[in-house]
């Protein structure tokens, strides 16, 4: 079967995914692990581009400061919530974790690095093993 432009469905040949992370986010650790196998499944491709959390939070002046995370700035119903919500979405997707012992932790010199690299592949698995050591100090094991 074909959809229009005779491509198979579920295939977005041709389509690019640009994917923003900084490898102290749980969140986007998580979204690293579904981004490749989504680009997998559909014939997507992803294009992996490192930002500074922490520069955003200062440039948009976010109440938890550029040294800060969001998480700092929830009640902590709130933030039982989110931590509940993240164990229960890494656990449906399999991705291991464990709960941080120090976060958020600086990533700007790992996040110069990766900006650096130009080279797609080499980037990626930079930024896998970056999540493994870097955050395997704090909430990520694997």
């Amino acid at each position: 079967m074909r959809t229009a432009g005779n491509q198979e469905p579920g295939k977005m040949s041709g389509s690019r995914v640009i994917f923003y992370y900084d490898v102290v986010c749980p969140f986007a650790y998580m979204a690293s692990r579904l981004v490749e196998a989504m680009a997998q499944r559909t014939g997507a491709d992803v294009v992996w581009r490192p930002v500074l959390l922490g520069g955003m939070y200062d440039l948009i002046k976010a109440p938890q400061g550029k040294s800060g995370s969001a998480t700092h700035t929830m009640s902590p119903a709130k933030l039982k919530m989110q931590a509940e919500d993240l164990r229960r979405q890494l656990a449906r997707r399999g991705v291991p974790y464990r709960d941080p012992t120090h976060f958020p932790q600086k990533t700007v010199y790992a996040m110069r690095i990766l900006a650096g690299v130009k080279d797609q592949r080499t980037r990626i698995a930079l930024s896998h093993d970056l999540y493994r050591v870097s955050l395997s100090l704090c909430c990520i094991c694997n």
